[in-house]
């Protein structure tokens, strides 16, 4: 395995809001730079894990989305194909990386339901009055944290049952891995 030095990036988390050291970071003979936040498998990190870069991105790719799916999802196909285009193309980018993001960020997670009840406005052309819950009624979709409560739940569950001891060592009652988020 060879080790690419552009791609590599140095990052401390903490609490606080102190710097990073002043000193140089060598690894594998490259001088490595300090940074207060990084990408990694499309998650955005910052030094104090509060997400908020994470859902803002987030946000503007389900938006993106939004703007190239608005065709189907304001045209004439029946509400059930419309919520079935909102379930398989936007929910997932909504919900990506949910298991490291979800335990921790609980304002930054409202900003998902919000983003979710204006799809579903847009998908039911529903004007301003009707209930948010009642959307999701006549749609058959659960709310996006309900959902994300279901997929950490399921990856917990995978993890209880890995093979592997070390995955399994990672989610003890020390570590607090039964908290739902």
């Amino acid at each position: 395995m060879e080790f690419n030095p552009a791609k590599t990036q140095a990052i401390i988390f903490t609490k606080g809001r102190k710097d990073p050291p002043s000193g140089l970071l060598e690894f594998a003979g490259q001088r490595l730079l300090w940074r207060s936040k990084i990408t990694y498998l499309g998650l955005t990190y910052d030094k104090r894990l509060v997400w908020h870069d994470q859902m803002a991105n987030t946000i503007a790719k389900a938006r993106f989305l939004l703007h190239a799916c608005y065709p189907l999802l304001s045209g004439k196909l029946c509400l059930r194909t419309k919520a079935r285009v909102y379930k398989q193309i936007i929910r997932p980018v909504l919900t990506y990386g949910s298991p490291a993001w979800s335990i921790d960020s609980t304002s930054q997670k409202q900003k998902l339901p919000v983003f979710q009840n204006k799809i579903l406005r847009i998908v039911a052309k529903a004007p301003y009055f009707v209930r948010n819950t009642t959307l999701r009624r006549d749609l058959d979709t659960e709310d996006l944290l309900d959902h994300i409560r279901n997929l950490m739940s399921g990856f917990l569950d995978r993890i209880r049952q890995s093979k592997n001891p070390t995955v399994r060592v990672s989610c003890t009652k020390k570590f607090n891995c039964d908290r739902r988020p």
